[in-house]
């Protein structure tokens, strides 16, 4: 799935730029770090995504001489909408922009332009029925606190290098020449791939200004590929070779010799299983009542290691985490309730006296959290014998109940 963004801008714009600097730049997309990180913490809806946009934006451009191509775009626009809520909401503003920047500067009868938007929505209106859910969740999540467990938001320069800190100098070179180009190339404003390139690279920017969601960082990259390739026609050749693609070929290299540091920086970042996570998730799958549910402590700033308990261990659980990963009410009270246990640390007697009242039966503890201290867990030990279920090198299972008598199980 990761190489969904850069399949899509080959597809999109080979017949409107040289075709190898268009594969020049699909191959830095396919090596970036962008893709990678969206990767590694499972956004493969976004990547999916990622690689239908250029190539709605193009069937949208297109579509102001052969109608039949607004309705593919519409199609296309219907794709996006069932893949990711996230990318179709940039997917239609920057269609509706471009809508309008080939109104604005064709000067065609206003007529025009709303048959375009009519073709253009209507096989959208097919996912009415998603998105009213969708809305009802994301309403009633921005009703509720923001913040849980949750770090400052990161500033906007820390966004962007963040998706392409494996090569930053690259990448800021690329985005000034993007940027650059848009009014510098104003000759070219009669074709498609220009007013593809300021429709994109506006809605990406204002996106980013507007919002503090990481996420949005991760459409700069197509955006400045898509910018860049507008000078790809503009720089002159010494017999036979293009300057341009040279300087693309050069920037593809560096990008792909920092692929081996890169994944494994993310590798280290997002792997939130261990094997001996993954043992304490089969004891309690194994070990627990069904109807068992767990406390679950969060791991850095990642999704819920929740998730996983629920998924590999068949068990409810009360996980902690930052509001940023977790939209539904019935989420986010339970997120609540596992901060309030975990709120002074590894669970004194009166938090895990909180914690069942809370109808958890378990305080499952991740060792690399934070505020993990093994000198709490021995002193509970002591007070209570039987307090510890399941121990081994990176997990520590707690009862809630801790008047029972069971011996803890050892996996060192």
């Amino acid at each position: 799935m990761s190489i969904a963004p850069g399949i899509g801008v080959y597809v999109a714009l080979r017949r409107l730029a040289s075709p190898l600097a268009v594969a020049l730049v699909a191959g830095l997309l396919l090596a970036s770090a962008s893709v990678g990180e969206a990767a590694a913490w499972g956004g493969y809806p976004q990547l999916l995504g990622l690689g239908l946009l250029p190539i709605v934006l193009v069937f949208v451009a297109q579509g102001a001489k052969h109608p039949r191509r607004s309705w593919l775009a519409g199609v296309g626009l219907l794709a996006i909408a069932l893949t990711s809520d996230f990318v179709f909401a940039i997917a239609a503003a920057s269609s509706i922009l471009l809508l309008v920047l080939d109104w604005l500067l064709d000067r065609h009868p206003l007529k025009v332009l709303v048959g375009r938007v009519v073709r253009l929505t209507l096989p959208v209106v097919l996912a009415t029925p998603l998105y009213v859910q969708i809305g009802l969740a994301r309403l009633n999540a921005v009703r509720q606190p923001v913040q849980l467990l949750s770090a400052k938001p990161a500033g906007l320069a820390s966004r962007i290098d963040a998706v392409w800190f494996d090569a930053r100098l690259v990448w800021r070179a690329l985005a000034i020449l993007a940027i650059v180009g848009l009014p510098f190339l104003t000759h070219r404003r009669s074709d498609s791939h220009w007013r593809i390139a300021l429709a994109l690279c506006a809605v990406v920017a204002a996106a980013l200004f507007a919002f503090p969601e990481p996420r949005i960082a991760y459409f700069v990259p197509t955006a400045v590929v898509v910018g860049v390739l507008l000078w790809s026609d503009e720089f002159p050749s010494i017999r036979g070779v293009s300057i341009f693609a040279v300087g693309l070929a050069a920037c593809v290299v560096l990008q792909f010799a920092a692929v081996k540091s890169t994944s494994t920086r993310q590798v280290r970042r997002y792997q939130a299983l261990t094997p001996a996570l993954v043992r304490g998730i089969d004891w309690v799958r194994t070990s627990t009542p069904k109807s068992s549910v767990l406390v679950v402590t969060p791991y850095r700033e990642a999704p819920p290691v929740g998730w996983w308990l629920e998924g590999l261990g068949e068990r409810r659980t009360l996980s902690a985490s930052s509001f940023e990963w977790i939209y539904f009410s019935s989420e986010r009270e339970n997120a609540r309730r596992a901060a309030r246990v975990l709120a002074a640390g590894v669970p004194t007697e009166r938090t895990l006296n909180l914690a069942k009242r809370f109808g958890a039966d378990f305080v499952f503890i991740d060792k690399r959290w934070n505020e993990y201290k093994v000198g709490r867990v021995t002193n509970l030990e002591r007070a209570f014998a039987s307090v510890v279920a399941y121990e081994n090198s990176g997990v520590v299972i707690l009862r809630t109940d801790i008047g029972s008598a069971k011996q803890p199980e050892m996996d060192k």
